[in-house]
Protein backbone atom coordinates (compact mmCIF):
# COMPACT_ATOMS: atom_id res chain seq x y z
CA UNK A 1 0.00 0.00 0.00
CA UNK A 2 1.03 3.62 -0.80
CA UNK A 3 -0.11 4.79 2.60
CA UNK A 4 -0.51 1.67 5.49
CA UNK A 5 -2.30 3.49 8.15
CA UNK A 6 -0.58 2.55 11.89
CA UNK A 7 2.18 0.89 9.70
CA UNK A 8 4.87 3.04 8.06
CA UNK A 9 7.25 0.74 7.58
CA UNK A 10 4.87 -0.84 5.01
CA UNK A 11 3.95 1.86 3.74
CA UNK A 12 5.47 2.53 0.12
CA UNK A 13 5.65 6.45 0.44
CA UNK A 14 7.77 6.23 3.22
CA UNK A 15 10.28 3.71 1.59
CA UNK A 16 10.59 5.98 -1.39
CA UNK A 17 11.13 9.42 0.43
CA UNK A 18 13.94 7.42 2.64
CA UNK A 19 15.33 5.17 0.00
CA UNK A 20 19.40 5.65 -0.90
CA UNK A 21 19.26 4.43 -4.33
CA UNK A 22 19.01 7.45 -6.88
CA UNK A 23 16.81 6.34 -9.32
CA UNK A 24 14.75 4.90 -6.48
CA UNK A 25 14.57 7.88 -4.26
CA UNK A 26 11.03 10.07 -4.13
CA UNK A 27 11.29 13.23 -5.09
CA UNK A 28 13.70 12.18 -7.95
CA UNK A 29 17.22 14.32 -8.39
CA UNK A 30 17.23 17.40 -8.97
CA UNK A 31 14.61 17.82 -6.53
CA UNK A 32 15.09 18.77 -3.14
CA UNK A 33 14.91 15.60 -0.65
CA UNK A 34 12.06 15.49 2.02
CA UNK A 35 13.21 17.19 4.82
CA UNK A 36 13.88 14.69 8.33
CA UNK A 37 11.67 16.88 9.95
CA UNK A 38 8.75 16.05 7.10
CA UNK A 39 9.49 12.68 7.27
CA UNK A 40 9.23 12.54 10.59
CA UNK A 41 6.05 14.27 10.22
CA UNK A 42 4.41 12.14 7.99
CA UNK A 43 5.82 8.97 9.94
CA UNK A 44 3.73 10.24 12.59
CA UNK A 45 0.25 10.94 10.72
CA UNK A 46 0.60 7.09 9.43
CA UNK A 47 1.43 5.54 13.08
CA UNK A 48 -1.56 7.59 14.03
CA UNK A 49 -3.74 6.22 11.55
CA UNK A 50 -3.52 8.31 8.52
CA UNK A 51 -6.83 10.22 9.08
CA UNK A 52 -7.79 13.19 6.57
CA UNK A 53 -7.88 15.86 8.90
CA UNK A 54 -8.58 18.76 6.96
CA UNK A 55 -9.64 21.60 8.41
CA UNK A 56 -8.69 19.80 11.76
CA UNK A 57 -5.50 22.01 12.48
CA UNK A 58 -7.13 22.48 16.09
CA UNK A 59 -10.15 21.17 18.20
CA UNK A 60 -13.09 23.18 17.93
CA UNK A 61 -15.25 23.28 20.93
CA UNK A 62 -18.29 24.36 19.88
CA UNK A 63 -19.43 25.12 23.31
CA UNK A 64 -16.97 27.87 23.31
CA UNK A 65 -19.04 31.06 22.00
CA UNK A 66 -17.44 34.15 23.75
CA UNK A 67 -17.11 37.13 21.29
CA UNK A 68 -13.80 38.21 21.77
CA UNK A 69 -11.86 35.22 22.68
CA UNK A 70 -14.13 33.00 20.34
CA UNK A 71 -16.06 35.10 18.09
CA UNK A 72 -14.47 37.97 16.68
CA UNK A 73 -11.01 35.98 16.04
CA UNK A 74 -13.37 33.42 13.76
CA UNK A 75 -14.80 36.95 12.08
CA UNK A 76 -11.28 38.50 11.69
CA UNK A 77 -9.88 35.43 10.34
CA UNK A 78 -12.68 34.73 7.74
CA UNK A 79 -14.35 38.17 7.76
CA UNK A 80 -12.85 41.32 8.11
CA UNK A 81 -11.29 41.16 5.25
CA UNK A 82 -13.75 42.68 3.32
CA UNK A 83 -15.91 43.61 6.04
CA UNK A 84 -14.04 46.13 8.01
CA UNK A 85 -12.34 49.35 7.79
CA UNK A 86 -13.93 53.10 6.70
CA UNK A 87 -15.95 51.37 3.89
CA UNK A 88 -16.86 47.76 4.37
CA UNK A 89 -18.46 45.77 2.00
CA UNK A 90 -22.16 46.13 1.74
CA UNK A 91 -21.72 48.48 4.71
CA UNK A 92 -21.16 45.49 7.08
CA UNK A 93 -18.58 46.33 9.95
CA UNK A 94 -17.63 42.70 11.44
CA UNK A 95 -14.55 43.99 13.22
CA UNK A 96 -16.51 45.22 16.25
CA UNK A 97 -18.66 43.86 18.82
CA UNK A 98 -21.56 47.13 17.55
CA UNK A 99 -21.18 45.86 13.76
CA UNK A 100 -21.08 42.20 14.75
CA UNK A 101 -24.00 42.62 17.06
CA UNK A 102 -26.49 44.53 14.64
CA UNK A 103 -26.46 42.16 11.43
CA UNK A 104 -26.19 39.03 14.73
CA UNK A 105 -29.55 40.49 15.80
CA UNK A 106 -30.88 40.46 12.18
CA UNK A 107 -30.31 37.53 11.45
CA UNK A 108 -27.81 38.43 8.73
CA UNK A 109 -25.01 37.28 10.10
CA UNK A 110 -25.93 33.49 10.73
CA UNK A 111 -27.89 33.37 7.66
CA UNK A 112 -24.66 34.19 5.04
CA UNK A 113 -22.34 31.79 6.70
CA UNK A 114 -24.72 29.04 6.93
CA UNK A 115 -25.54 29.77 3.31
CA UNK A 116 -29.53 30.01 4.02
CA UNK A 117 -31.44 30.39 0.72
CA UNK A 118 -31.96 34.13 0.85
CA UNK A 119 -28.74 35.27 2.15
CA UNK A 120 -25.82 36.06 0.38
CA UNK A 121 -23.14 32.86 1.06
CA UNK A 122 -20.11 34.09 2.86
CA UNK A 123 -16.86 33.79 3.07
CA UNK A 124 -17.46 35.11 -0.17
CA UNK A 125 -15.87 32.82 -2.84
CA UNK A 126 -14.87 30.68 0.04
CA UNK A 127 -15.24 27.25 1.66
CA UNK A 128 -18.45 27.09 3.81
CA UNK A 129 -17.15 27.61 7.82
CA UNK A 130 -17.18 24.13 9.53
CA UNK A 131 -20.07 23.02 10.93
CA UNK A 132 -18.30 23.59 14.22
CA UNK A 133 -17.52 27.52 13.36
CA UNK A 134 -21.13 28.15 12.39
CA UNK A 135 -22.20 26.57 15.91
CA UNK A 136 -20.36 28.70 17.91
CA UNK A 137 -21.63 31.95 15.79
CA UNK A 138 -25.25 30.34 16.44
CA UNK A 139 -24.69 29.43 19.95
CA UNK A 140 -23.23 33.38 20.51
CA UNK A 141 -26.30 34.66 19.38
CA UNK A 142 -28.74 32.62 20.75
CA UNK A 143 -27.17 33.53 24.12
CA UNK A 144 -27.89 37.26 23.63
CA UNK A 145 -24.66 38.15 21.39
CA UNK A 146 -23.05 39.37 24.44
CA UNK A 147 -19.84 41.56 24.21
CA UNK A 148 -17.87 39.21 26.43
Amino acid sequence: EAIAANNPGESKVIRYITEDDEDKIMPPPPNAPISPEQISILTQWINEGAKNTVNCASSCDSLAFKFNTDVLPLLQTHCTGCHSGSNPDAGINLSNHSGVSLVANNGRLFGSVNHASGFSPMPKNSPKLSACEISKIKSWIDNGAQND
